[in-house]
């Protein structure tokens, strides 16, 4: 079941949530989306998605862009 409890970046608490892992091209136009349980945080999916930018696209370099809030 991927809604999970977990951190909701709007705030709200005690409700299932699921993740969603967007991959956009330089345009912002969305080239591939992963889903997470609501429970995966960022340690988790940020190098899932790197791997996937790699081995999917066969890219050697990425740019990341994040919410700074998110990073912290």
């Amino acid at each position: 079941m991927l809604a999970a409890l977990g951190h909701d970046r709007a705030g709200k608490r005690h409700l299932p949530i699921i993740v969603y892992g967007l991959l956009t091209d330089a345009q912002g136009r969305p080239v591939a989306v992963c889903v997470y349980p609501g429970n995966t945080g960022d340690p988790k999916t940020v190098p899932d998605q790197v791997a996937k930018l790699k081995e999917d696209f066969s890219l050697t370099d990425v740019v990341l862009v994040g919410d700074p809030a998110v990073l912290l």
